[in-house]
């Protein structure tokens, strides 16, 4: 029985594994992140109204743009090779503030989006925050 077992462990570990839906790990991960706000989900981020909108274009083009595009769009140099994709961070309102400003700090798990909290300023990220508003 054993010789049997390691066989068909090494079979199923070297499977490949199903494509996830790209539109259903988001749902998930919106889902998750109102979960991890709870009320503060449907308000404005703190902050982000004072937030010097200009500095946030120029961390964007240093920090982001790479991913998501200079227009951000999600087209940015290192795209192509990322699943899933860096996020159109122009259209769509499945996100709140809120939760932007969440991601950024934080990050996406399961995708290459890592937090900033800790790599940018407070004042950096919201500053970010306010241009990606200002973009919608």
């Amino acid at each position: 029985m054993n010789r049997l077992l390691l066989p068909l462990l090494v079979l199923a570990a070297c499977s490949p594994q199903p494509p996830v839906d790209p539109a259903a790990r988001r749902a998930a991960r919106i889902a998750a992140l109102k979960a991890e706000l709870g009320p503060a989900w449907d308000q404005p981020a703190p902050g982000v109204d004072g937030a010097d909108v200009n500095l946030g274009g120029e961390v964007y083009g240093k920090s982001c743009a790479a991913c998501h595009g200079e227009r951000a769009d999600g087209h940015g140099l290192r795209s192509a090779s990322m699943r899933p994709p860096p996020a159109n961070l122009r259209g769509g309102a499945d996100l709140t503030e809120a939760g932007r400003m969440q991601v950024i700090r934080k990050g996406s798990p399961g995708t290459a989006m890592p937090g900033f909290e800790g790599r940018l300023s407070e004042e950096h990220i919201l500053a970010v925050g306010a241009w990606l508003r200002d973009l919608r």
